[in-house]
């Protein structure tokens, strides 16, 4: 709590876990075997609750390196666009 704000973070979290095994024989005879496993996760703040005299707000966070790419992305479209028109009006004129 601060300045009597309490403040709850909210984020995204995904797990997953996977596994394997298996065995055989080489020509030799000799039996062999494997295993293997694994576990990951990932977390990403989505924003938090602010709770101040009697009042709730949210506030987002703001992903500057989401906002970033699709700025990227748009560039990139709006290139291609640009090119397909001057190649076009080439083309007829």
């Amino acid at each position: 709590m601060h300045d009597g704000t309490l403040l709850l973070p909210v984020a995204r979290v995904a797990g997953g876990a996977g596994g394997g095994g298996g065995s055989g024989s080489e020509d030799e005879g000799r039996e062999q075997r494997g295993m293997g496993g694994g576990f990951g996760t990932a977390a990403r703040p989505l924003g938090v609750f602010a709770l101040k005299d009697g009042e709730v707000t949210w506030r987002p966070v703001v992903d500057v390196n989401r906002v970033l790419i699709a700025g990227q992305v748009v560039a990139v479209a709006a290139l291609l666009v640009v090119r397909a028109l001057v190649r076009a009006r080439r083309h007829v004129g």
